[in-house]
């Protein structure tokens, strides 16, 4: 199988890699291959993958803010012509998408059938971005996911557990929800979405939801330390951009290909075993 992997710097791209470094890949990165550059096209029609892995995104909530126009160009129009190149090579397509595509007010985890409606420049511009892959073609699975964690990238567990190493508080936030996704779990569903050919939107993420401070207090517990835990407000942190209160995600259309998802608890743990022996010490007295 030939692949064509996006944003291949990055958690998810580094995944896919490791997964699938027996098949012949094109890893395209940011230095190499900008998506929102018209030749990504020409890029992947020369390649003829059979699959694009579409994981390249401006992610950063507040640069999306402060620059508008950069996010829609990268989340919107980069995903757009990378959809076209998918569909001009006869390729599959997997793009993933974001829980902020949804307000937050819903009570509940979100499922596919909701309504999106994004509160921030960053949810409205990979929001524009679903909707550009499917106007390019009609051979793509939108995978929404959230709080991703993995290798390659720094993320709230490697902040913990810094910040514990270093014997320095950790502040976490109580008024956000979502639910932590580790990569690998994540792109092992993303294969077998491809592997089955499922097209439309699907939710991938941990199974059940949690605050900012909860998953902080499950990182220390699964590595054994008690620590200095400081509960905030998200107001208290001055952002520019507006987060939703709680886009934790569900699925309805998983259970119907026998696929499910493991509970965001177990994924932190499997992390952390597998990736940081060393999360314990040394630690800073």
């Amino acid at each position: 199988m030939r692949v064509f992997v996006t944003g291949a710097n990055g958690q998810v791209g580094q995944e896919v890699a490791r997964v699938l470094k027996g098949e012949s890949l094109y890893l395209a990165t940011h230095g190499t291959d900008d998506v929102s550059d018209r030749r990504i096209v020409e890029t992947i029609v020369r390649e003829q993958p059979d699959l694009v892995i579409h994981a390249a995104a401006m992610t950063d909530v507040d640069a999306c803010e402060r620059d508008p126009d950069a996010a829609y160009r990268v989340n919107e129009e980069g995903t757009r012509l990378v959809a076209r190149g998918a569909a001009q090579a006869g390729a599959f397509l997997i793009a993933i998408s974001t829980d902020y595509v949804f307000d937050g007010d819903k009570g509940a985890p979100y499922v596919e059938s909701d309504r999106p409606n994004p509160i921030n420049v960053y949810g409205h511009s990979k929001l524009a971005g679903e909707q550009a892959a499917l106007s390019e073609t009609d051979r793509v699975c939108l995978v929404r996911t959230a709080w991703v964690f993995g290798l390659g990238k720094h993320h709230f567990i490697t902040m913990v557990l810094n910040r514990l190493r270093q014997g320095e508080p950790v502040r976490a936030v109580i008024d956000k929800y979502g639910s932590p996704t580790l990569a690998k779990d994540l792109v092992a569903t993303m294969l077998r979405l491809a592997e089955r050919k499922a097209t439309g939107i699907y939710h991938v993420a941990g199974a059940g939801s949690c605050n900012w401070f909860e998953y902080a207090e499950h990182i220390l517990k699964s590595v054994g330390r008690s620590h200095p835990l400081e509960p905030i407000q998200f107001a208290d942190l001055n952002r520019p951009a507006r987060r939703p209160a709680n886009t934790a995600l569900a699925s309805e259309r998983l259970p119907a290909l026998g696929l499910s998802m493991r509970g965001w608890r177990e994924m932190v743990e499997d992390y952390l075993l597998t990736h940081e022996s060393t999360a314990a010490g040394p630690v800073a007295t």
